[in-house]
């Protein structure tokens, strides 16, 4: 139970969802990685996410039919 420690925002854009659920789960410590294929998307979503102060959202460009994480690397996984 309880919330996930680690979440996966695959094709996350400028982060919308990854800010989202950073933000509502940050005191219970969870991390967020956003990944999408655009530079320009992690740019802007690195900026929003610092502009409202959630240092528990990270962004970085990744193929999500390539990705470089290990098996078991996250505890929730959000695609859409």
């Amino acid at each position: 139970g309880g919330a996930p420690k680690t979440i996966l925002d695959v094709g996350c854009g400028i982060g919308g969802t990854s800010r989202y659920l950073a933000n509502k789960l940050k005191d219970k410590g969870t991390q967020v990685t956003g990944i999408t294929l655009s530079p320009k998307q992690v740019a802007r979503a690195s900026e929003l996410a610092a502009e409202r102060g959630l240092t528990n959202a990270k962004f970085q460009v990744m193929d999500a039919l390539k990705m470089d994480f290990p098996d078991n690397s996250f505890d929730l996984v959000w695609g859409c």
